[in-house]
């Protein structure tokens, strides 16, 4: 039994092998096909991961590249970095790789022969990389991002653009992902390719001093894709200014409670539900319920609505349209694991197996109001009375946790089992609306409900 769309909004690893490098083994190396690409020191191809440049500036890279943690994570092979001038690959004597755009308007344009055979060049030796373009134009580069590229651990091509940008024919044919690293436009690619190569290569295992290092810090899922809280070191006193006494405390569970409590850039009812999934929906140790428990998502979790989601029975409720793909459910879990204006859980059996998901969204115009969802995926939780008491006791986590006035929802017209169990719960009923739902067989009435506390 379906019973509620859930709040749920639409869209579209590497090993950690380390192993002696010989004095001799090059830490950033071209392709050695052609004469002018830089090398600084040689390397081979086989590290867990490889990066290669494609620019027309490879001396930028010189000095970022041979600094601080970078350096030291070529050095342990934990990384390589590969550098060619696309300028090789033209045929001009004079070396021009750009021109005028058709059309008319500003600026030059970089042509298609030259970047397709720099890139062609380099997949003669890494024939599965990915072609990785940073434009303005590319989707937003964010910690996220750099999480999926660290677990990927194909070699990545980053093509960087200059002048107006590259003509859209080779971008189209050769191009896999394009990526954006801020709301603002460089000379060329360069600052954002140093920009991912950094933001990835410190996730890697071996590149930082400590392996946790990089869990508990700004955007981070452990802390909800939050900003980090402040950090002190010493002298206690600072021009009068102290440390926060609870830091000295010596207390950890009080300390990491006050830093919870004090995440960057949060409204009030952010830093309740940071709270509320810390302390009542661990993975580790979830909220009990009657013949049930409640947590919050896992990515283990992805594979179950894998097979919820791609299911018509289970989602012929659900104002969603089959197939979804794991990128989708990725992308989704993502989502809801940094969105802190809800609680997204999962819903475990006795066996503490999922059998479905539910959530209650804050209305960020209307805080006092917050909108309640739930799916159960697994077909032998229906009929046993699940579906009544989880609706019951996310009500009570509204009113009595989130402090909402009022919860909302929406359901299909004809899923009358979901409009009895909400009914039972004391929904009343408050609006109706024809055509609400866009299905692939045609579009589904809607009824509103809500229940004042």
């Amino acid at each position: 039994m379906i019973h509620s769309p859930s709040s749920r909004p639409r869209k579209e690893i590497v090993n950690s092998l380390n192993f002696p490098r010989p004095s001799d083994t090059p830490l950033i190396r071209g392709v050695m096909e052609h004469p002018k690409s830089l090398i600084l020191k040689s390397v081979t191809p086989f590290f867990p991961m490889h990066f290669h440049i494609l620019t027309l500036f490879p001396s930028f890279f010189t000095s970022p590249l041979q600094s601080s943690l970078l350096k030291k994570a070529q050095e342990k092979g934990v990384f390589s970095v590969g550098i060619t001038d696309i300028r090789d690959f033209s045929k001009d004597i004079h070396k021009k790789v750009d021109d005028s755009p058709y059309g008319g308007g500003a600026g030059m344009v970089m042509q298609c022969e030259p970047v397709a055979d720099a890139i062609k060049n380099v997949k003669e030796t890494y024939p599965n990389a990915r072609v990785i373009f940073l434009s303005p134009t590319g989707n937003p580069f964010t910690q996220r991002t750099a999480e999926r590229l660290s677990k990927d651990p194909s070699p990545k091509i980053l093509l960087c653009g200059h002048y107006e940008g590259i003509d859209e024919r080779v971008l189209e044919k050769e191009v896999d992902e394009t990526i954006c690293v801020g709301e603002s436009i460089f000379t060329g690619g360069e600052i954002p390719a140093l920009a991912v190569i950094d933001a990835v290569t410190r996730l890697l295992p071996g590149t930082l001093g400590k392996e946790e290092s990089h869990e508990n810090e700004s955007f981070s899922l452990s802390l909800f894709g939050a900003k980090e809280y402040p950090q002190y070191t010493r002298p206690e006193v600072w021009n009068g200014e102290s440390v926060p006494e609870i830091l000295l405390s010596g207390n950890r569970a009080k300390i990491e409670d006050w830093r919870y409590e004090n995440l960057k850039g949060l409204c009030q009812e952010e830093k309740t539900v940071a709270f509320l999934r810390r302390k009542l929906f661990s993975p580790q140790k979830p909220l009990k319920g009657r013949n049930f428990f409640l947590r919050n998502h896992t990515e283990s979790d992805i594979e179950h609505w894998m097979k919820w989601m791609n299911n018509e029975e289970i989602t012929k409720f659900l104002p969603i349209n089959p197939p979804l793909s794991r990128a989708d459910e990725q992308w989704y879990y993502d989502w809801t694991t940094t969105n802190l204006w809800g609680l997204f859980l999962t819903i475990l059996n006795s066996e503490k197996k999922p059998i479905g998901n539910t959530s209650l969204v804050i209305d960020k115009e209307r805080p006092h109001v917050a909108r309640f969802g739930i799916v159960l995926g697994e077909k032998e939780s229906w009929g046993k009375g699940l579906a009544t008491a989880i609706t019951k006791e996310m009500l009570k986590i509204a009113f009595k946790e989130l402090e909402v006035q009022k919860v909302v929802l929406d359901v299909f017209a004809e899923n009358f089992p979901a409009i009895h169990i909400y009914e039972k719960c004391g929904f009343r009923l408050v609006g109706k609306s024809e055509k609400h739902y866009k299905k692939s067989q045609g579009l589904e009435d809607g009824l509103f409900y809500e229940k004042v506390q």
